[in-house]
Parts: C-alpha cells; sequence; structure tokens
C-alpha cells in the first residue's frame, strides 16, 4: 500500500512548460532556498499562475473539505541539491508534488520507504505527517510545483 497518492498526467506536457517559461519569466521575484530557486505564487496574479492555481484548487477543495490551499511554489534544483528527511507538519496538513521536469537524474522523491519516478506533469499528494525526502540531484535540472493545505481552523 503506498503512503501516497498518484495522479499521472495532472497536468499535460504543454502545461508544465508554459508552467517553466513562466517561472523563467518571473525569475527575478525567486528567493534562494539551499541551491533551489522558489517563486511564491501566492500572491502573484499572472494567468498562468491564476490557471494553476484553480486547477489544484478545483480537484482538491472537494478531497480536503474544510481545508484551504496555504501556499503554493515553483521550485528549481541544481545540480547537488538534495532535501533531507523531515514532515511538513505543524506547518500543513497536506503536501502536494507536481513535477514539471523528468529529464535529469538522482533527485527521486521517497515517501516513507517508496521511491517515485518522475515524469512530467505527475502530480502525488500525501498528509504532511509522513516522513519525506528527495535524494541529490546529480545531472540536469529538476522544476516542480509544490503546494500544502490546510485546516481552515488554522486560517491565521
Amino acid at each position: 500500500m503506498n503512503d501516497y497518492i498518484e495522479i499521472k498526467n495532472f497536468l499535460n506536457i504543454d502545461t508544465c512548460k508554459t508552467i517553466i517559461e513562466k517561472f523563467e519569466e518571473l525569475k527575478s521575484q525567486t528567493i534562494k532556498f539551499n541551491n533551489r530557486l522558489v517563486l511564491r505564487c501566492n500572491d502573484i496574479d499572472d494567468l498562468v499562475i491564476n490557471q494553476l492555481r484553480n486547477k489544484i484548487k478545483n480537484y482538491f477543495d472537494s478531497k480536503f473539505k474544510n481545508h484551504f490551499l496555504r501556499n503554493l511554489e515553483i521550485a528549481f534544483w541544481n545540480v547537488g541539491e538534495k532535501h533531507l528527511e523531515h514532515i511538513d507538519t505543524p506547518y500543513y496538513d497536506y503536501t502536494i508534488i507536481i513535477n514539471l521536469s523528468d529529464d535529469y537524474e538522482g533527485a527521486r522523491t521517497h515517501v516513507k520507504t517508496q521511491s517515485i519516478e518522475p515524469e512530467i506533469g505527475k502530480l502525488i499528494y500525501f498528509n504532511a505527517d509522513k516522513p519525506h525526502s528527495v535524494s541529490e540531484l546529480t545531472k540536469g535540472k529538476r522544476y516542480v510545483i509544490l503546494a500544502w493545505y490546510n485546516n481552515k481552523e488554522n486560517q491565521n
């Protein structure tokens, strides 16, 4: 039994390319987190970002009743970057990861003991209390969307 749920082709290849192009266009607005560049999308009013936000909300708002989309980010990973095992609670209740690229080596997402193969447009989600990590990116460029949901009672 998986500790995560997987949805292949949540985004099509053209949409993923468009989001990567938008990230590159807005690169001056990114922040650095370790060796990653992160575009925090919560306050960005842009057609591509709004369409992405709406697609996620349209799918998950009914699944995560009494929850709301707390945070939405697009991240770019450089070679050598990794993310050690961690949990996203107490900050979030659900974690969502969408691969925008898959032409890289390493950087496998692990949820508990399960390794997830990257595929363009594939979405995975899981309870934020599940230990997860990403192995070291050894070659290429990795682009992902990260989103988190919280209980509406924790809206502040």
